[in-house]
């Protein structure tokens, strides 16, 4: 339960690192929603907390690069200099994949494997092929979205996945995970209402402060009072005046 609370915060993660690069804008309302869908992710988990360091230091390490890559995905799918189609994305990360997978395969390795892959190498073909398929759809939904947008996709479906093991197998959701499921949801909603209607009232009562901000600079920089017409001209004579002893 602790884990699943701490999972909940990479919305938080993503979208704090986003600002940091740039790629998202700093808004009361965003945060607002943002605390909004972690405090409903938060209701939805249950079981008793217990507290290791050892555990959450390396949960914190784990969300974190998982964040950083996704912000990273959106920089290189979005930026102006790359802008890499999804399928390209996949064959630059892929490679770096494998030797990370190889070095854990070798680490690990039993001599019983080749013998399982052949037996079940009708079970792994597909298998390997939805892998290649939903990376594509993650890097697509980031360059369509953002990174905090695709964090916020992976809340949605957890919630569907507890949704489908309700209605399949009969599992036991209590109405306090049923409340943080609507309170996210919701949540999630807004977030994508705000996105696709800058014009909300709200959001364009933020762009009214940063531009009444932005006059009040102009302003002020207009009182400047302006420079001394006789220091500039005898400033002038000066320079003309040691550039001709120099000359002779």
């Amino acid at each position: 339960a602790f884990l699943q609370f701490m999972k909940e915060n990479n919305v938080l993660i993503a979208f704090v690192l986003s600002c940091l690069i740039g790629l998202q804008q700093m808004t009361w309302m965003k945060l607002v929603v943002i605390l909004w869908v972690i405090v409903g992710s938060s209701l939805s988990v249950g079981g008793e907390i217990h507290f290791a360091w050892a555990g959450f230091l390396m949960q914190m390490i784990s969300q974190i690069a998982e964040c950083s890559r996704a912000v990273m995905g959106e920089v290189v799918l979005t930026g102006a200099n790359l802008r890499l189609d999804p399928l390209t994305y996949t064959m630059f990360t892929a490679p770096i994949c494998l030797v990370f997978l190889l070095a854990g395969n070798y680490s690990t390795w039993d001599p019983m494997i080749p013998g399982r892959f052949v037996e079940n190498w009708h079970l792994l073909a597909p298998n390997a092929f939805l892998a290649f398929v939903l990376n594509v759809l993650v890097a697509a939904v980031i360059k369509e979205t953002s990174a905090v947008g695709f964090v916020l996709t992976g809340v949605v479906k957890d919630i569907f996945i507890v949704i489908l093991s309700c209605v399949e197998f009969q599992e036991l959701v209590t109405h306090r995970q049923t409340l943080g499921f609507t309170v996210s949801l919701a949540g999630i909603f807004f977030w994508t209402y705000l996105k696709t209607n800058p014009d909300f009232p709200w959001s364009l009562a933020a762009d009214a402060s940063k531009s009444k901000a932005n006059e009040c600079t102009s302003l002020m920089a207009r009182k400047m009072p302006p420079a001394n017409p006789l220091a500039t001209s005898t400033t002038g004579n000066l320079q003309g005046s040691d550039r001709a002893h120099a000359g002779v």
